[in-house]
C-alpha cells in the first residue's frame, strides 16, 4: 500500500474507543440477562457474601489488561454476541479494519477477518471506519470513497453486513446526506440508531432501509448511548431518555441526569473516537450502568440514588489520558472497557473482575502534592495503583485554577501542613523552591532509590549529577526533562547566541511584521513573553549568596521589552476585549517548539522557541526542516546557557507518614515501566529508555506518522504537510544534544510571578524600569526573609 493510502486509512478508520469500567462490591453478581445465576440459592449466597464483605470493608473490582489479537493496533468496537462470543473490531498494524472473535472471554482469539475483504472493496480507493456491532453479529460501517483525480474529494457510503457475513450497501442519503456518522448503535431489535448531525437520532431498519422514527428531530445531539431498551440522548444542556420499543420519552431519570450533568465535560463531545460517558444495560429491568472519568455507576429508573460501583481513582478510568470507546459485561459479571490512551496511542481492552479478598479501600494511603494540575502524575498514579492495588494515591493540587488561590497562598498552606505533620508524602517540586526545602530538612534522601535504578538501567549522568550533593545525598530529581531549542532561518539562527542577540534579530525584521506575521506567538502579551523566556534566563537572576541580582533582572526586563515593542501596535489592534483567559491558557500550557515551527514556512512566525519534549516534537521539527535547506535549529540559550528543562521534579517529605510506600512509588516512576508513561510530557531520564530506539521510532524511517493542514491567514491559501518518522541519524543527534546539557533550569514560581507582575506593568509603560525592579526586589526579599 502506498503511503497516502496508509495515511488516509489511519485518519478515516480511527473508530470510537470504549472505556469499560468494572463494578464494585455494591453491585450483586447476579441479575437478569447477562448476570444470570444458576439458582436462587446461589444468588442469595452471593449477595450475603458481598454484604459481609461490605461490613468488613472488603471487596472491589480489580483491573487487568485483556489479551488482544495479533497485529492489533487501534480499538473500534466491542460486543458480547448472543452466543457468548466476544467480538472485537479494530485496526491492525497496517490500519486495516478487522474483527476477531474470542470464545473464552478474550484469553485467546480466532483468525482475524478483514472488513474490507467482506465488502469486496479496493483498499487504495476505499476506507472503512466507525464499525458498530450487533448482538447477532451484524455489523454497520461507514465507507469513504476517494476520488482518483483529487484525493481531497470523497463520497460516503454505508454498509450493512448481516450475521452470515453477507454485505450490502444501504442508502441513507435521505437520512444523513453526506455527513459522517461517527455515533451509531444497534438496538436489541436489530435496528440501527444513527446520530445525524443537526437532526436528532434516526432509527433505521437495515433490512428494508425504512426510517422507523427520529428521536430529537431537528435538534443537535452531541452524542447518545443505549442501555437495553433505553436511549440516552445528550444535548448541550440536558439529557433526554427514550424507550426504543415504544419511541416514547422515559420518565424517572432526573437523578441520573443531575449526576451526569454535575460534570459539564460529560455533555461535550471533543473527539469522533471517544465518548465522555458510556451506557450499558443494567443487572435488573429498567436499570443501567454508566461510566465516566470518575468511575462506573449503577442506576435504577425512578430511584433517588446513583451508586458508584467503581472508583475511577483506583484504576485507569480516571487517568486523563484514558478515552472511552465501548463497554460490555460477560455472564460472570465482569466488565470490559475498550480504551484509548491519548498520551502514547496505546489502545487496550481492560477487564474488571470482582475480588472479595481485596480491601474496598486500600490499606495504605499515599498523598502526592503538585502545585498545578498534573495530568502526567494522574496517569502515573492510575498505572501504579493497578500494579499495587493495596496502595491508594491521592493527588492534591495547590492551584486548581477554579479559585483565587495564588502560588504564594498555595505554598504557605503547604509549608504549614508539612510542619504540622499533616503534609503530603511526596512532593512534585516544579515551581517550588526545592533548595529551601532541603535547607529546612523537609526532604528525604532518595539517593538509595536513584542508585538502585542507576545500577540496573542507568540514569543520564548529565541529568543526575547536578542533583548530587557533596556527601552523595540526593533530595530531589526530575523524572523527565526537555531540551530548549530554537528554530528558524539559518541566517537568523546563526546570529542568536543569547537573549540580547535574540532581541537584535527580532528587531531586524520589525518592518516585516503584521497581524499575520509575527516574530513569535509569545508576543501576544507581555506576561507570556516574561514567563516563557524565563526557562533559559531565570538562573541568572540569583546570586551565589541566594539574593536577587538586580542587574540581571533589569537586563531581562529591558530585553523582553525590546522584543514586545516590535509587535506592540499589532497586538493591541488584534487583542480586543478581555483576553485574560486566553493569556492564562497560553501561560499554563506546555507549548513545545513543535507547536509553532511549521508556521515558519508560511512566514506566520519568524522563530520557533520552546522545549523538545517528545519523539513527536522531533518528528515535527525534522519534517518541517526537510521542507527547506535554509531552516535549522540549535540549543536555545538566553541569559544562561546549556540548561535542560527539568520536569516532574520529585522528592519525598521527611515527615511522610508512608515512607515505604512513597519510596516504592518513586522507584516505580524512575523505572523503565514508569519512564514510558506520558511520552508527550517529557523525555525520560532513565538511560535504558532514552537510548532505546524503540522509544523514538514508532514506525519505519520515512513512514507518515500524521498529517497537518492549516490556512495562511494573509492569503487564505491552504497548507498541508506530512510528519514522518525521523531517521536514526536524526534521533542520535538529538540524543547526544540532550546529553550535552549539564545544568537544570531552576524557575522559582514565586520569584517568576513577582518578575512577571511588575515586569508586565513596565513593558506596558505603566511604571519605569527602576520602579519595576525595586518592586520585584522588595517582594522577593520579603519572601526570602520568610
Amino acid at each position: 500500500m502506498n503511503l497516502y493510502g496508509k495515511w488516509k486509512k489511519r485518519i478515516a478508520l480511527t473508530a470510537a474507543l470504549t472505556l469499560a469500567a468494572g463494578s464494585s462490591f455494591l453491585v450483586t453478581a447476579c441479575g437478569e440477562k447477562k448476570n444470570t445465576c444458576d439458582s436462587y440459592e446461589e444468588e442469595t449466597e452471593t449477595a450475603n457474601t458481598q454484604n459481609e464483605d461490605t461490613e468488613k470493608g472488603m471487596g472491589r473490582y480489580l483491573e487487568s489488561d485483556l489479551n488482544l489479537p495479533d497485529n492489533f493496533s487501534m480499538v473500534s468496537a466491542l460486543k458480547f454476541l448472543d452466543d457468548g462470543t466476544l467480538r472485537l473490531c479494530y485496526l491492525d498494524s497496517d490500519y486495516e479494519p478487522m474483527y476477531a472473535d474470542s470464545h473464552d472471554e478474550g484469553d485467546t482469539w480466532g483468525e482475524a477477518v478483514s472488513l474490507t475483504d467482506l465488502l469486496k472493496l479496493d483498499t487504495d480507493q476505499f476506507s472503512v471506519s466507525f464499525p458498530q456491532l450487533s448482538y447477532d453479529g451484524s455489523i454497520f460501517v461507514m465507507v469513504t470513497e476517494y476520488s482518483e483525480e483529487n484525493p481531497n474529494d470523497c463520497k460516503l457510503h454505508y454498509y450493512y453486513i448481516d450475521a452470515k457475513g453477507k454485505a450490502r450497501e444501504i442508502q441513507l442519503d435521505s437520512v444523513c446526506g453526506q455527513a459522517y456518522i461517527t455515533n451509531s448503535e444497534f438496538t436489541e431489535n436489530g435496528t440501527i440508531l444513527l446520530n445525524t448531525p443537526g437532526n436528532g437520532i434516526a432509527e433505521i431498519d437495515p433490512e428494508d432501509e425504512r426510517v422507523i422514527r427520529v428521536y430529537e428531530e431537528g435538534n443537535f445531539v452531541n452524542y447518545f448511548g443505549i442501555a437495553d431498551h433505553i436511549i440516552a440522548a445528550v444535548l448541550d444542556d440536558s439529557i433526554h431518555y427514550y424507550d426504543v420499543d415504544t419511541g416514547k420519552p422515559v420518565e424517572g431519570a432526573e437523578t441520573l441526569s443531575r449526576q451526569i450533568m454535575s460534570d459539564e465535560e460529560n455533555l461535550i463531545i471533543t473527539s469522533t473516537s471517544v465518548f465522555p460517558v458510556l451506557f450499558l444495560q443494567g443487572d435488573e429491568e429498567d436499570s443501567l450502568f454508566y461510566v465516566d472519568s470518575d468511575g462506573m455507576y449503577r442506576y435504577a429508573l425512578g430511584g433517588s440514588v446513583v451508586e458508584q460501583i467503581i472508583d475511577g481513582s483506583l484504576n485507569s478510568i480516571s487517568s486523563p489520558d484514558t478515552g472511552l470507546v465501548d463497554m460490555e459485561q460477560d455472564d460472570k459479571g465482569r466488565f470490559y472497557l475498550a480504551v484509548k490512551n491519548d498520551s502514547d496511542g496505546t489502545d487496550k481492552v481492560l477487564r474488571y473482575e470482582y475480588s472479595k479478598d481485596t480491601p474496598t479501600v486500600p490499606d495504605t494511603e499515599l498523598k502526592v502534592y503538585s502545585l498545578t494540575e498534573n495530568s502526567f502524575m494522574r496517569q502515573a498514579v492510575a498505572l501504579f495503583q493497578k500494579k499495587y492495588p493495596d496502595i491508594y494515591l491521592e493527588l492534591e493540587t495547590g492551584m486548581t485554577g477554579e479559585d483565587a488561590v495564588t502560588s504564594t497562598d498555595a505554598l504557605k498552606t503547604l509549608n504549614t501542613e508539612i510542619m504540622a505533620g499533616k503534609g503530603p508524602d511526596i512532593l512534585i517540586l516544579d515551581g517550588v523552591p526545592a533548595d529551601i526545602y532541603v535547607e529546612k530538612g523537609m526532604l528525604e534522601d532518595i539517593s538509595g532509590i536513584i542508585g538502585k535504578i542507576n545500577e540496573s538501567d542507568g540514569i543520564l549522568k548529565n541529568i543526575m549529577d547536578p542533583y548530587i550533593d557533596d556527601d552523595g545525598t540526593i533530595y530531589y530529581m526530575p523524572l523527565k526533562f526537555a531540551i530548549p531549542m530554537i528554530m528558524g532561518w539559518k541566517e537568523d539562527i546563526e546570529k542568536i547566541t543569547d537573549l540580547s542577540t535574540l532581541a537584535d534579530v527580532i528587531e531586524e525584521h520589525q518592518t516585516e511584521y503584521n497581524p499575520y506575521s509575527l516574530p513569535t506567538y509569545m508576543v501576544f502579551a507581555p506576561e507570556i513573553l516574561l514567563r516563557k523566556m524565563a526557562d533559559v534566563c531565570a538562573d541568572a537572576w540569583m546570586k551565589e549568596d541566594g539574593t536577587l541580582d538586580e542587574n540581571a533582572v533589569s537586563g531581562y526586563l529591558s530585553e523582553i521589552r525590546r522584543i514586545y515593542l516590535t509587535s506592540e501596535e499589532i497586538m493591541e489592534s488584534r487583542n480586543t476585549g478581555d483576553q485574560n483567559d486566553y493569556i492564562n491558557d497560553l501561560i499554563v500550557t506546555q507549548l513545545g517548539i513543535s507547536v509553532s515551527c511549521r508556521e515558519i514556512l508560511d512566514k506566520a512566525q519568524l522563530l520557533a522557541m520552546g522545549g523538545l519534549y517528545s519523539p513527536s516534537d522531533l518528528a515535527m521539527i525534522d519534517s518541517v526542516e526537510k521542507e527547506s535547506d535554509l531552516l535549522t535549529d540549535k540549543i536555545w540559550n538566553g541569559q544562561v546557557e546549556n540548561r535542560f528543562l527539568p520536569l516532574q521534579t520529585i522528592g519525598i517529605c521527611s515527615k511522610a507518614n508512608q515512607k515505604e510506600a512513597a519510596e516504592k512509588f518513586v522507584e516505580f516512576l524512575f523505572s523503565v515501566e514508569g519512564q514510558v508513561i506520558g511520552t508527550e510530557k517529557g523525555l525520560p531520564v532513565n538511560e535504558a529508555v532514552y537510548e532505546n530506539m524503540d522509544y523514538w521510532m514508532k514506525e519505519e524511517e520515512g513512514s507518515v506518522l500524521w498529517t497537518w493542514a492549516s490556512s495562511n491567514q494573509a492569503t487564505g491559501e491552504m497548507l498541508e504537510g506530512q510528519v514522518c518518522q525521523p531517521s536514526r541519524e536524526v534521533i542520535s543527534r538529538i540524543q547526544e544534544l540532550g546529553k550535552t546539557l549539564d545544568k537544570p533550569s531552576s524557575v522559582n514560581e514565586f520569584i517568576l510571578t513577582a518578575v512577571t507582575d511588575s515586569g508586565a506593568r513596565y513593558i506596558k509603560g505603566e511604571i519605569s524600569l527602576e520602579e519595576a525592579v525595586n518592586a520585584i526586589l522588595q517582594e522577593v526579599n520579603l519572601y526570602l526573609s520568610e
